[in-house]
């Protein structure tokens, strides 16, 4: 069955007065109606965290950038993620180390006892809730990361903050930039640097595990 966009919009109507439709983006742009694929998806995921308290093993970013990072995860890849939570595990099932940073204990307590019920043994939880200390990476050497994930603290800085640190050819990914009071100016700050070295970018716009309306996240591939 085709899809009109005036039936489509009709089927996927705003849960949220700043959206246009459950397709577009808080900034106004639309999802492709390919995205329609990960609703039921979605839609599962989201009533089994609602009835149950189940919350999936993903990262909550689209599902597009899921699928794109898990074609490129290797085993030998060490990962600095700002903002942890199942992706933490996620990510640790995939690659050799996770260094991740949480600005809430709570939930860093939690993530904790996750980790140690399931043995995980290659992921490291910081707390850091001052904004200054989640963009400060000094402390590992330039190029030690394969891909930084971006999903909280201040995104633009800790964009910049994580460039030097992930290696020729690795990957930069930040998610919800279309939220200005979330991630600032770090999508125009990708894209800025990406015209000025030739980097590959991608956007993804989709829906997010158990989030029944699409968010959008930019990755840029570091030239080698």
């Amino acid at each position: 069955m085709k899809f009109s966009n005036a039936l489509f919009d009709k089927i996927v109507r705003a849960g949220d007065p700043s959206r246009k439709s459950r397709l577009h983006t808080l900034r106004g742009d639309r999802a492709p109606l390919s995205s329609l694929a990960d609703l039921p998806r979605c839609l599962g995921h989201t009533l089994s965290l609602k009835l149950f308290g189940h919350r999936p093993t993903l990262p909550w970013i689209p599902y597009p950038a899921i699928r794109f990072l898990h074609r490129q995860l290797n085993r030998n890849w060490h990962v600095l993620e700002i903002g942890s939570g199942m992706s933490t595990l996620w990510l640790a099932s995939h690659c050799a180390r996770v260094e991740s940073i949480e600005a809430d204990q709570r939930w860093v307590d939690l993530l904790q006892v996750e980790i140690d019920r399931r043995r995980v043994t290659n992921a490291h939880v910081a707390f850091r809730w001052v904004a200054t200390e989640m963009c400060d990476f000094s402390q590992w050497p330039d190029a030690s990361f394969d891909l930084a994930l971006v999903d909280g603290g201040p995104r633009a800085a800790c964009f910049t903050s994580a460039l030097p640190k992930v290696r020729p050819g690795g990957f930069i990914y930040v998610d919800n930039t279309d939220i200005e009071n979330t991630s600032g100016d770090a999508g125009e700050r990708l894209l800025a640097h990406a015209r000025e070295h030739r980097c590959r970018t991608w956007t993804f716009r989709s829906f997010v595990p158990c989030n029944l309306f699409v968010n959008e996240g930019m990755l840029l591939q570091k030239n080698s």
